[in-house]
This record gives structure tokens, sequence and C-alpha cells, in this order.
């Protein structure tokens, strides 16, 4: 009976840690979409600040986020913030708006692979 009730703890455990990781990243990914949908147009004088700040975000956040998000979605999230922040710095249109989707896109497949689902448990 106690080993029934010792896996009973460490199962709850388990599941409580998963459902506050996914919480987690859950949350990383709404501020990401938010301050994606907020940065103004290429032409503006605020956007060099407002990339550079999506990827000061993520720099701050990737090493908790990387701890239990596999490396391609971590280093594709990196990539493209580093990219947001030099296509402004270069007031590159095509190369801004590129990388702002594909950020988009990362952020979305980061979500989606680390989502509370009993697939992803087990």
């Amino acid at each position: 009976m106690k080993s029934f009730i010792t896996t009973l703890i460490l199962l709850s455990s388990v599941l409580l840690l998963s459902l506050l990781n996914c919480r987690y990243v859950n949350a990383v990914a709404d501020d990401l979409y938010t301050m994606i949908d907020e940065l103004p147009p290429i032409g503006d004088a605020r956007t060099l600040q407002a990339a550079k700040e999506i990827k000061e975000f993520w720099e701050k956040e990737e090493m908790l986020v990387e701890l239990t998000v596999s490396y391609p979605f971590v280093d594709r999230i990196s990539e493209q913030a580093a990219l947001l922040a030099a296509s402004a710095q270069a007031k590159d249109l095509y190369g801004f708006e590129s990388a702002r989707t594909l950020l988009f896109d990362a952020v979305k497949d980061m979500r989606r692979a680390e989502q509370f689902s009993f697939e992803n448990l087990f």
C-alpha cells in the first residue's frame, strides 16, 4: 500500500510539473505573440527598439525555456529574433517582414510542441 501511495504522489508531482511547465511556455509564447503583433512597420522610428526588445526578452527567457523545449525550436526562435533585429537595423523591409512571419511561426511551433495533452505526456 505504501508503494501505491508513493507512486500516486510521484505521478501527481510529474503531472503538476508538466502542467506548470506548459503554463510557463504558453505565457512566454503569449508575450512573444503580443510583442510581434505590436511591432511598428519598418519605417517607424520605434521599430528598431521594439525588435531589440523582442530579442532581449527572448534571450532572458531562453535559458528556462530550453530546459524543457527541444533545441531546434529554441534555436529557430533565437535565429529569427536576431534576424528581426538585424533587419530592423538595416531597414530591410522584406527581411523584416520575413523574419517577423517566421518568428511568429517558430513561436507557434514551440507552443504546439509543448501543449498539455495525453500524447505529449507519454
